[in-house]
């Protein structure tokens, strides 16, 4: 991110950073919707972990939000189906299937938490935040 950032400035190191860490949980022979809802919701993970790095001056807040982040998908991934490692093993094997989606299962356990997640950062690096979102410098 900080290289990123010093060569081609803070917006794009930003966008970039979190392009590849997007792109770095998908793997070959991923089927496609299982691909496209990983990506989404890690390059949204990635944008959020850069503007927490950015505003602490440190990666550690990033690297435990990301630590936090998987614990509570794999608590919920095991609430209620059998032992906590046999759930957690399973979330590497299972895709997201279209009907996973349409049934609000998705939304339940991936869009609220990341939509809660982003706002929690937001709102704790507001300063950051603005400073990213405010107008581009003159030419």
């Amino acid at each position: 991110l900080g290289l990123l950032c010093a060569r081609y400035g803070v917006r794009t190191g930003v966008l970039v950073s979190a392009l590849l860490f997007g792109l770095w949980h998908l793997y070959l022979g991923q089927p496609p919707l299982d691909a496209i809802i990983l990506f989404t919701t890690t390059f949204v993970l990635g944008l959020t972990s850069a503007v927490v790095t950015l505003h602490y001056a440190n990666l550690g807040p990033a690297l435990g939000l990301h630590v936090l982040w998987n614990v509570a998908g794999y608590l919920s991934a095991a609430a209620g189906h059998g032992p906590f490692w046999d759930a957690w093993a399973e979330t590497f094997s299972t895709p997201w299937t279209l009907e996973l989606v349409v049934n609000g299962e998705m939304i339940r356990t991936l869009i609220i938490p990341l939509l809660i997640e982003t706002l929690i950062v937001f709102a704790a690096c507001r300063s950051t935040v603005l400073k990213l979102i405010g107008s581009p410098p003159a030419p």
